[in-house]
């Protein structure tokens, strides 16, 4: 539920409250207070309001659904420009995972050509289906759409790990992404594997002090 919808249904419910108890300590009548409260719907909308908790609750849903779109550049290993169905291009930042920096400082990371290389023969040019996680934001703090992408039917973020070209990753541990499990599995085989980073460089692509994922 959204906040302005909860913002809403407090609000009525604070009135409520304050209603029964002011009424009942001016008039002592139980039934009197209840009558005032009935009008309280009325006064605010209350046909408004079911409207607005109808219009959050499709807009909600709409959000949800997998949005279809093409790929038209890769930018890293865990970042697309993708052109939307209406035409509109897009930058997404591919949710749950990390791959080498190809322009960290100036340097390219362990393994950020070959894990950009790897991300462009999946998706370049490709139609995807971007799809929202509701534990996480939408957007992050550089305006990016935040996604999962599926290619050909196949979660891209998990090949991209499979393959050892990415390692999972939680902005916020006390929310952590719903696919994290799955990636975490992923990259374990890999490791075990030694393949991409994890023969390159241990999985340290960024530095030896900022592993994003120690198996833990």
């Amino acid at each position: 539920m959204r906040w302005a919808t909860r913002h809403l249904m407090r609000r009525l419910v604070m009135l409520a409250v304050t209603a029964f108890v002011v009424g009942y300590l001016s008039t002592g009548s139980v039934d009197q207070v209840f009558a005032a409260i009935g009008k309280i719907p009325q006064a605010l909308g209350v046909t408004e309001l079911v409207d607005r908790i109808g219009a959050d609750t499709t807009a909600a849903k709409t959000r949800s659904k997998p949005r279809t779109a093409t790929v038209s550049r890769v930018v890293d290993g865990d970042t697309l420009e993708v052109t939307l169905a209406n035409g509109k291009e897009a930058d997404v930042r591919l949710l749950a995972y990390d791959t080498p920096e190809p322009y960290r400082y100036g340097t390219p990371e362990c393994g950020s050509k070959r894990a950009s290389a790897f991300t462009t023969k999946l998706a370049y040019g490709k139609p995807v289906k971007l799809t929202v996680d509701p534990t996480q934001d939408t957007l992050d703090m550089y305006g990016r759409l935040l996604r999962y992408a599926r290619i050909d039917g196949k979660d891209l973020g998990r090949q991209v790990i499979a393959a050892g070209w990415g390692a999972p990753y939680v902005f916020n541990q006390d929310s952590p992404p719903k696919n994290i499990g799955y990636y975490r599995t992923a990259a374990t085989n890999a490791k075990n594997a030694g393949r991409g980073v994890w023969g390159l460089c241990d999985g340290n692509f960024h530095s030896e002090e900022d592993q994003p994922w120690s198996g833990d």
